[in-house]
């Protein structure tokens, strides 16, 4: 018999017995008050479901998914604008989609592109040095 302590009736429950269900459930994020079916499983949880509700756990992912989207947009806007200040050039091909043109006006694929322009780059490129090589 494992006991632990239910925050939400402070009460000692015996872990293997099964769930301690609170019908209805009150989420932490919300604070609704919801059917525990609202609530996602969760197994190590005493009641077997998670303290968020579906709704919130969603919104959280959803907002997660937006700040990483707009994290990828600034990331590729400051790599287009170093490709733009290196020479390079994005054109509409023949089938009208984008292809990126280099200095010399020859089609280049865009990671090749960085990887040229990381390589001409004025910034120091940090190199894996041992412990032993300083001595």
């Amino acid at each position: 018999m494992r006991l632990r302590r239910c925050t939400y009736c402070e009460s000692q429950v015996d872990v293997d017995a099964g769930p301690h269900i609170h019908d209805p459930k009150e989420c932490q994020d919300c604070g609704d008050v919801l059917l525990a079916s609202s609530f996602p499983r969760h197994p190590s949880s005493l009641d077997g479901r998670r303290h968020q509700c579906a709704r919130c756990i969603r919104l959280a992912r959803d907002v997660e998914a937006v700040q990483e989207h707009v994290l990828d947009q600034g990331e590729r806007k400051r790599e287009n604008d170093l490709l733009r200040e290196h020479g390079y050039a994005w054109r509409i091909g023949k089938d009208r989609d984008l292809i990126l043109l280099s200095p010399s006006g020859t089609w280049v694929d865009r990671s090749r592109a960085l990887i040229e322009v990381g390589e001409r780059s004025d910034e120091p490129q940090w190199v894996e040095t041992h412990p032993l090589d300083e001595w």
